[in-house]
């Protein structure tokens, strides 16, 4: 599978077809639909950020435009309303990794049982995972890092509650997610150790008819509002 990443505009190739964009294989397709956070082909992703941060509060915006076939052509970055960059996309060359190395092993059932990146010949991440009955994915384990993440999951197979373990054993981030009756994410939760009962933080989002996440609202421990993301999406 491609990865797809940011270039200069030099290298922006060009296609048969413009309006179509480079040929994806439904795998391809479907990463690049999780990337963006959506769930069919679209036109154009505006996402508005309102931060606070501590240069005071900033905007920041990108704006990511698509091929009908769900490539993604450009993305334009501003901040506090001023152009930034305007940047190209396009499928990724194995020279551009410099050195990195992806590999993936499954299991009979097609499920993916470890993941192994590269770094110039060196190990810098081995993740092994394991599935329960339902074939859920309910624990990650990276053997470089020693960090354990667990997973449970509701009667729909969302994920309901993500856990993720020191090197000692002890936990030191565990989110719980709330979900509508269509069954979309409309609430996170955010704990860190030992505030188990408290919440150090939580988002809120909005969806619109196609499913896709319109709105992401961030409450810091004490219901403030941290940060506001706003997505307007258009559709083919």
């Amino acid at each position: 599978m491609k990865n797809y990443i940011l270039i200069i505009a030099l290298h922006l190739p060009t296609f048969c077809n413009a309006q179509e964009g480079p040929k994806l294989t439904p795998a391809e397709k479907k990463e690049l639909q999780d990337f963006f956070g959506v769930k069919e082909n679209v036109k154009e992703v505006n996402t508005s950020i309102d931060a606070l941060t501590t240069l005071g509060k900033r905007q920041f915006t990108t704006t990511t435009t698509f091929y009908k076939n769900g490539a993604p052509k450009e993305t334009n970055m501003f901040e506090n309303g001023k152009l930034k960059s305007t940047e190209p996309w396009r499928a990724s060359k194995k020279n551009d990794d410099k050195g990195w190395e992806f590999i993936e092993k499954f299991d009979d059932k097609k499920r993916v049982i470890k993941t192994i990146k590269y770094n110039s010949g060196k190990i810098v991440s081995e993740i092994d995972f394991k599935y329960d009955a339902s074939g859920n994915n309910v624990e990650e384990f990276d053997k470089v890092s020693n960090v354990k993440k667990k997973l449970r999951y509701n009667s729909f197979h969302k994920i309901a509650e993500e856990v993720e373990y020191q090197q000692n054993g002890e936990w030191y981030s565990r989110k719980k997610y709330n979900y509508d009756a269509k069954k979309d994410n409309v609430e996170t939760f955010v704990y860190y150790y030992p505030e188990e009962k408290v919440p150090n933080g939580r988002l809120v989002y909005q969806y619109d008819k196609n499913g896709d996440m319109i709105k992401c609202v961030t409450y810091d421990k004490n219901n403030e509002v941290i940060e506001t993301k706003i997505r307007k999406i258009s559709y083919y």
